[in-house]
């Protein structure tokens, strides 16, 4: 009896056979038919479907752009100078565009404002919304003055809001926050003054890479609700546009990449254990770190998500 019921034992054990409860994840996209296109999208993103050719298993590339809400101020493509307003009537000789390539690209800014009985000033001008805040950055080479003055107001009677002291001989990238607005309205965007303040004086820079967009999560985002605890991979490939600048955050994990002019896939781990309620997914065509952000668009696919049970931490290195 007693070899009877052993052998009954080693049959069982024989004949059964392990089944991996995780098998419906081997190699499933969870964001299949979730195309990035349809994605929730931040105030001052969008997202288009583009001509160019995705990578090979994708049959559709997207341009993801954070809007630069200056017309051409990067002045690449054209010397003219038309996209900026010239109330005073600054000459040629004080105002042009520059081709020599002495700062990003070929083409740049030459500016030279005079203090007369008039104040001179260029400017561009924007919609603002009641209750959005703007990033207004700019990189420059001071070549002459005391001051580079920049200011902002709904239309000329408005009043100047900031000033910039500089020191002789300096070149760097001026980032200024433009806080929050309570009225709908159209403002320009300027450098020098509407105004003739008692501090205003003669400069001459170089200007080029002006931007100015909303602040905002500067993302499109996605949920995935129904998951298992354990560790996930977020995955999209990329390539440069306007700008070579992509965020991925996953979770808790967020990480920059520097695109190039190809192709190339990009993959995010995180962990997402029984306290999270959902798989919180964002793309950003910038950094998500906002003082490095720069405005312009990238080439993505759509995204893909896997579920990785064998795996114990997330691994992004």
């Amino acid at each position: 009896m007693r070899v009877f019921i052993l052998l009954l034992i080693l049959f069982l054990m024989f004949s059964c056979q392990y089944e991996d409860p995780f098998a419906q994840y081997d190699g499933q996209n969870l964001l299949a038919g979730d195309s990035v296109s349809d994605w929730s999208t931040c105030d001052g993103i969008t997202i288009t479907t583009s001509a160019e050719t995705p990578p090979a298993g994708y049959s559709q590339a997207y341009s993801l752009e954070l809007i630069n809400l200056i017309t051409n101020g990067t002045f690449e493509g054209s010397t003219s100078t038309a996209d900026w307003t010239n109330p005073e009537s600054i000459p040629v000789s004080r105002f042009y565009v520059k081709t020599d390539g002495a700062m990003t690209g070929t083409n740049y800014l030459y500016l030279n404002l005079i203090r007369d009985t008039t104040e001179e000033r260029i400017y561009d001008t924007f919609s603002a919304a009641a209750g959005d805040s703007y990033t207004f950055k700019f990189d420059y080479q001071h070549i002459s003055g005391e001051k580079l003055q920049i200011s902002y107001g709904v239309g000329a009677a408005d009043a100047d809001q900031f000033t910039s002291i500089i020191s002789s001989g300096s070149s760097a990238t001026l980032l200024y926050n433009i806080p929050i607005f309570t009225t709908d309205a159209n403002y320009e965007i300027r450098f020098g003054f509407a105004e003739t303040p008692d501090d205003a004086a003669n400069y001459e820079v170089h200007l080029d890479e002006i931007q100015l967009f909303i602040n905002s999560n500067h993302a499109i985002d996605t949920q995935v609700n129904n998951f298992e605890a354990g560790v996930y991979q977020l995955s999209v490939y990329a390539k440069q546009n306007t700008n070579d600048q992509l965020g991925l955050i996953l979770g808790s994990e967020s990480e920059n990449y520097t695109l190039s002019s190809s192709w190339k896939e990009y993959t995010l781990e995180a962990n997402f254990n029984e306290t999270y309620s959902s798989i919180d997914i964002s793309i950003l065509p910038t950094f998500s770190n906002g003082s490095d952000s720069n405005a312009g668009s990238i080439y993505i696919t759509d995204a893909k998500l896997y579920f990785l049970p064998e795996q114990a931490y997330p691994d992004n290195s």
